[in-house]
């Protein structure tokens, strides 16, 4: 039997097609989850959405996963369509054996890449170039954007697990943004106490810091040449920081007359 995902579990707190169980003979290291595509527009009472899918995610050292879409059907057969298209995805994957040709997706530092004999695709499937990580200069959009989801907190810094490379590289990252909050009199909260405070705390001291400094990273973004804009990672100006972060700040009342975030780059 498969791992469901937590979401189609009767007690979860909104509830999604738990009325499907998965029919084919999936492993018991696979994370399952699936959904029939539709969504509801509360602003027209609309319902729209795209094909039925369903995703299997195999616990193995190449992160092998499958996706498969179908159109949506009453009683949840587009589901049951869609299970199908990603199990024989899967079984096509058991025919290559060991034998995987990964061809990598990316760029050199991508751990994805596709096998090119059965289509598989496995999120760290392939060796990659390891990233350096700085702790120069200013906290930037991405960075409070991880200390306001509270990733520094010590449960889930210890529970990250895509792979040893990718694990490695979030610590520095982590590290890092430390660095700066201390250099910019950030004060972090105490990474061993209770999650929920931990979050309230760092939601306040992000938006509050968001106020401060929203200009000043704007002018940062502008004095780069567009190759540098290019080669930021993460981007340094992307549109969910910056929607995620000026939304916490009208939360917490600090920005009541921004209506909606306006910089170049908010594309990317």
């Amino acid at each position: 039997m498969p791992l469901i995902a937590p979401q189609h579990s009767p007690a979860a707190p909104i509830p999604i097609h738990e009325g499907y169980a998965p029919v084919c003979a999936w492993p018991a290291n696979a994370g399952v989850q699936w959904g029939d595509g539709r969504s509801f527009t509360c602003s027209t009472g609309q319902v729209t959405g795209s094909p039925a899918f369903f995703e299997a995610f195999l616990r193995n050292e190449s992160g092998v996963w499958f996706r498969g879409e179908a159109p949506t059907e009453p009683e949840d057969r587009g589901i049951e369509k869609a299970e199908r298209a990603a199990f024989a995805k899967f079984e096509k994957y058991l025919g290559c054996g060991d034998d995987h040709d990964w061809v990598r997706k990316h760029d050199e530092y991508s751990t994805v890449a596709r096998c090119s004999c059965c289509g598989a695709t496995g999120t760290h499937a392939v060796a990659a170039k390891e990233r350096t990580v700085s702790s120069d200069g200013p906290l930037t959009p991405s960075d409070l954007q991880h200390l306001m989801l509270g990733l520094l907190h010590e449960d889930r810094r210890g529970k990250r697990d895509h792979g040893d490379q990718l694990n490695r590289y979030f610590e520095r990252v982590y590290a890092a943004i430390e660095i700066r909050a201390e250099r910019q009199g950030f004060p972090l909260p105490d990474p061993t106490m209770d999650q929920e405070a931990y979050d309230a705390i760092c939601e306040r001291r992000v938006a509050r810091f968001w106020v401060d400094n929203r200009s000043a990273c704007e002018d940062i973004w502008n004095s780069m040449t567009p190759e540098e804009q290019k080669a930021s990672y993460p981007p340094y100006w992307s549109a969910l920081d910056i929607c995620c972060l000026d939304d916490v700040a009208k939360r917490q009342g600090h920005l009541p007359d921004l209506e909606e975030p306006s910089a170049p780059g908010m594309g990317r």
